[in-house]
């Protein structure tokens, strides 16, 4: 039998790691990043009456041990809200825009996502352009990480699971030593 392949389908991984699988790991981890710097920057401030701001050494350790699955969720509904839709419309639009390479579709329309998903956000008094920024960056990482282990599968060096978090959880360490070192050196 012979298998048909539409254009708005999104291509399957040889390597049995689904796309939404590295894009749940890769914004699981930036989103970590973001509070570890949020946690740094938070401690750095002095409190009332010239005291060291941050939470108490309890506090980090009980958001060492809830922060972890948190992230994982969150890290989950950001690829169904974000990274998924971003993805399924550039590959739906790949019929029309042909001449476009991927990568340009798909952020074209996380720039698109994020427009509508800053909407609510300004209802609520955010100011609109910094959240429609904030939406639209945080989809570019975990797309740009499902761009280059499908250009490794491409090239016949895919990489399996463990390969996929082994680089993820690399990187993710090396940002997350930047974003503390930095935010550290900004608040002082």
């Amino acid at each position: 039998m012979t298998q048909v392949r539409t254009e708005h389908t999104l291509p399957a991984s040889r390597t049995g790691v689904a796309d939404g699988t590295i894009t749940t790991l890769i914004a699981a981890v930036q989103l970590g990043i973001v509070l570890a710097g949020m946690l740094v920057v938070d401690i750095g401030q002095g409190g009332a009456y010239d005291r060291p701001g941050g939470g108490s050494v309890l506090g980090v350790l009980i958001l060492l041990v809830v922060a972890p699955p948190v992230m994982a969720v969150l890290g989950a509904l950001h690829t169904v809200a974000v990274s998924m839709p971003a993805a399924l419309g550039a590959s739906a639009a790949a019929g029309r825009l042909n001449a476009a390479p991927q990568w340009l579709r798909q952020g074209a329309f996380l720039a698109v996502l994020g427009a509508l998903y800053a909407i609510p956000a300004r209802l609520m008094g955010i100011p609109y352009v910094g959240a429609w920024a904030a939406i639209a960056a945080s989809g570019v990482l975990p797309l740009l990480g499902v761009a280059y282990f499908l250009r490794r599968e491409g090239q016949g060096r895919p990489v399996g699971l463990a390969g996929v978090w082994a680089r993820i959880l690399v990187i993710g360490f090396v940002l997350l030593v930047a974003t503390v070192v930095g935010c550290g050196l900004a608040v002082q």
